[in-house]
């Protein structure tokens, strides 16, 4: 085992590495799924073979051009390579309300569904299992704190264990804001809690998606500016909290445009689904595929180095074997002094400390032999509970940001831990 102990920076030749995302030209898909109504909602099964989606101001609804929307579903044709002529009426749960599928289980065995009617309070959602070709009859899930006034959306997660909202409660900052509501073990809701300023903004924040990993939440807002109406966001989770989010980036316009973009939906990295009425007064469903890369490494001027690694290597017991100092060396190519310090009761990584671990990832993204454990230590600022929780905390950021930059196949365990050397994150490394 070797530890790296990061306490403050000394600038490096650096290979700096970064997820991109790269997306096709758009596809609206054709008039067996868009009308000249109002199409949103975009919801693919996990076989690809059936696509869900919401249709508004129909004639052909349940209810009338005017009572609400409802669920269409659209079946693949492989013979024709193309969506069938979608049907409201054969999964049997529209009723005379508004009617959307909100998620689908892994399986795809179980849609989840938002139901809502004139009542400014909602009981919560519902979900239904699959019968055969057709679903049950739709069932309650009790979720307290949920607001109808004005627009109401959601996202549940796959797994059914955490809840994305779009609504304005109490609590607003504007129009819609997004709240969360988590699933405890005893299978109770907590109450929808905001997601607070860095999400949320005067205008308003609407159509949230989590991906799949459930580390990136998808919403449309017309609050952080962009190229229109209103334009898809994605901000990642951090420091494995529910509430706490990167500030959001916008998706380009590759997706977005001057007038209203929504609801998208991305499923395996590979493709993506959304609204826009870019072509007319009312939205349809387009269709992108995605392509997640890493770009070639930009290597960075090389400043002077005055300082050598410091390396130490301890025996461990157990089946992970230490690495020696001569595989550490190798393993980095250059003798480096890693050194990243954070600031007194802080546990954000500054800027130029991400270079280093750029570089780190870039070494060893292709090891897979490697168990990394990372270890935050406490400063003095408090007391022990506090002090604690900040050595966790700045662990988690070192954690999740080698995750988030390539290092999720690896496995890897954070901790923090009271006493040793003051605002020090320290890096471990195991041979599996």
């Amino acid at each position: 085992m070797v530890r790296i102990a990061f306490c403050c920076l000394v600038l490096l030749p650096l290979a700096v590495m970064a997820q991109t995302t790269a997306y096709g030209p758009l596809e609206k898909l054709p008039s067996t799924v868009n009308s000249s109504y109002e199409e949103s909602l975009p919801h693919l099964s996990p076989d690809g073979t059936t696509l869900y989606f919401t249709r508004l101001i129909s004639p052909d609804n349940i209810g009338g051009q005017y009572a609400g929307a409802d669920v269409w579903a659209s079946r693949y044709d492989v013979t024709t390579i193309q969506w069938g002529k979608a049907d409201n009426r054969r999964m049997n749960i529209n009723s005379s309300g508004n009617n959307s599928i909100i998620g689908i289980s892994r399986a795809g065995d179980v849609i989840y569904q938002l139901r809502t009617s004139s009542a400014s309070m909602v009981p919560g959602i519902y979900f239904s299992k699959r019968d055969g070709n057709a679903w049950t009859k739709p069932e309650l899930i009790p979720i307290e704190g949920i607001y109808s006034q004005g627009f109401l959306g959601a996202y549940i997660s796959p797994d059914a264990d955490v809840l994305f909202l779009s609504m304005q409660g109490d609590d607003s900052r504007g129009q819609e804001d997004l709240y969360v509501s988590v699933k405890n073990s005893y299978g109770v809701w907590s109450i929808p809690k905001n997601l607070g300023p860095t999400i949320n903004t005067s205008g308003f924040e609407l159509s949230p998606f989590l991906s799949p990993d459930k580390k990136r939440l998808y919403f449309s807002s017309n609050g952080h500016g962009g190229e229109g109406d209103a334009d898809v966001f994605y901000s990642d989770r951090l420091y494995d909290s529910w509430e706490a989010w990167s500030l959001p980036k916008n998706l380009g316009t590759a997706v977005n445009s001057k007038a209203f973009e929504g609801y998208y939906a991305v499923y395996g990295d590979t493709v993506a689904y959304f609204a826009s009425n870019r072509d007319g007064k009312t939205a349809d469903i387009f269709r992108t595929k995605v392509t997640v890369s890493m770009p070639k490494f930009l290597v960075l001027d090389k400043p002077e180095v005055k300082d050598a690694v410091v390396l130490k290597t301890d025996s461990v017991a157990g089946e992970e074997l230490p690495l020696t100092e001569p595989e550490l060396v190798k393993l980095f190519g250059l003798k480096v002094d890693t050194n990243i310090k954070f600031d007194k009761a802080s546990f954000t990584m500054r800027s130029d400390s991400k270079e280093l671990l750029f570089f780190m990832v870039n070494k060893i993204s292709q090891r897979k032999d490697l168990t990394i454990r990372v270890v935050g230590h406490s400063d003095n600022t408090g007391s022990e509970g506090f002090n604690l929780e900040l050595a966790r905390r700045r662990a988690n950021t070192i954690r999740d940001f080698l995750i988030e930059n390539g290092l999720d196949n690896h496995t890897m365990k954070s901790e923090g831990v009271l006493g040793g050397i003051a605002g020090v994150v320290e890096i471990w490394f195991y041979k599996k």
